[in-house]
């Protein structure tokens, strides 16, 4: 919703292009508000298979997809991975390169993948260490016919738009800033005996102040940062909110991964059952860190090569 709606907005496209635009989102929009439509996103591909998306600023692979345009639309095949919402949603927002000798950004597409079309399936498992709730298991689309309607955004935008505006990665840190306050939640509701199940106010509760205190710092800390780089998120923002943006991230995959893991030591033993939620927190905080496209490691190298004026 946010892409087809205020990041479009201030995305370059011809008064034709963006009159089209206008009033197909003002369908999917209607659909989602009114029927209860809810999308995934199927942008992930294996990155073993190669690289895809050298001439964006993040790298890594959605356009092994292709779509061969025909009347009315296109033939989609491809196979996404980490497709969260897996067989769940009504649709999935799919990148897709179009066939074609026109320039590479021009041909990138965003398609609404219905989860019924022909040709669409979700196999294998889902069986990771966290984040069990999403499902995201493989999405394989064989001769997927998607009509042109369907397009998420005009063609060209999604590849402009993932150049022009890289604070969208930063939908995954506010994911995991929630699960901080609920480590913290958790952590206060336990010791004071408030969490079904939980022993009695402990005795040794002022022993243990100093950890929730620092809990508490680190996820002051971490909003204040995310709040202040989601405040400059624009198109073609300055090098230096870039830098802040990528600075918040990785703040957030850091310290989601202490603060969840610290309410299982203050604790004690029976909060390491899975009878409460804390070691479910501290199993999903380890996936901050892997989100592309912008993973911790990531995010590191480009702020480091961007100080140094080796990004290019």
């Amino acid at each position: 919703m946010l892409m087809m709606g205020p990041i479009a907005d201030n995305m370059p496209m011809s008064p034709t292009v963006r009159e089209r635009h206008d009033k197909l989102r003002v369908a999917k929009f209607r659909e989602v508000v009114e029927d209860g439509a809810f999308y995934g996103q199927a942008h992930s591909e294996p990155v073993e298979q190669g690289e895809t998306d050298t001439r964006l600023g993040v790298g890594g692979r959605r356009f092994g997809t292709t779509a061969r345009k025909v009347d009315g639309g296109y033939v989609v095949n491809g196979r996404k991975f980490f497709v969260s919402l897996a067989g769940c949603a009504r649709y999935y927002a799919t990148p897709a390169i179009r066939l074609g000798d026109e320039p590479w950004i021009e041909r990138t597409l965003y398609l609404q993948v219905p989860k019924d079309a022909r040709g669409v399936s979700f196999p294998g498992e889902w069986d990771p260490m966290g984040m069990r709730a999403t499902v995201s298991r493989d999405m394989l689309l064989e001769e997927v016919f998607v009509p042109d309607d369907a397009e998420v955004l005009p063609p060209g935008v999604f590849g402009a738009m993932y150049n022009a505006f890289p604070h969208l990665f930063l939908s995954f840190s506010a994911t995991f800033l929630g699960l901080m306050q609920a480590a913290w939640d958790g952590a206060l509701a336990y010791l004071t005996g408030r969490m079904p199940g939980a022993p009695i106010l402990h005795t040794e509760t002022a022993a243990k102040g100093h950890a929730i205190a620092e809990m508490l710092f680190a996820i002051e800390a971490a909003c204040a940062l995310y709040y202040r780089a989601i405040s400059e998120a624009r198109v073609d923002a300055p090098l230096e909110a870039v830098q802040r943006a990528r600075a918040a991230h990785v703040t957030v995959q850091r310290a989601v991964v202490t603060v969840t893991q610290e309410p299982i030591r203050v604790c004690g033993g029976r909060a390491f059952l899975r009878r409460y939620p804390l070691e479910r927190y501290a199993r999903d905080a380890r996936a901050a860190a892997l989100m592309r496209p912008w993973t911790q490691e990531i995010a590191t190298q480009q702020a480091w090569e961007a100080a140094l004026g080796l990004d290019g």
